[in-house]
């Protein structure tokens, strides 16, 4: 399953944290659990975004959605609302 997801990682940063509470204070031990969580994530979407081949899909979808050539063009959408508010 690879370092990240093993039991045995698991156990060793557990104790690798418990140690460092007994000598920080609590706020501190949880910030810096909080940063090795961040670290973590970052380091699994980077290995996400590896193994898509780069291609960013959420970037590419939010561009096909808002782009000019889309389904629904701002000044129609504008056009829409106008004549709701007129009507009403």
């Amino acid at each position: 399953m690879g370092r990240y997801g093993s039991q045995e990682y698991g156990k060793a940063k557990l104790i690798q944290v418990s140690s460092r509470t007994s000598s920080w204070g609590g706020f501190d031990a949880f910030v810096w659990m909080e940063e090795q969580a961040n670290r973590e994530m970052a380091r699994a979407e980077a290995l996400k975004g590896l193994e898509s081949g780069g291609k960013d899909t959420e970037a590419e979808d939010l561009e096909k959605k808002y782009s000019a050539g889309g389904n629904v063009s701002v000044d129609s959408a504008m056009e829409g609302l106008k004549r709701e508010i007129q009507g009403a």
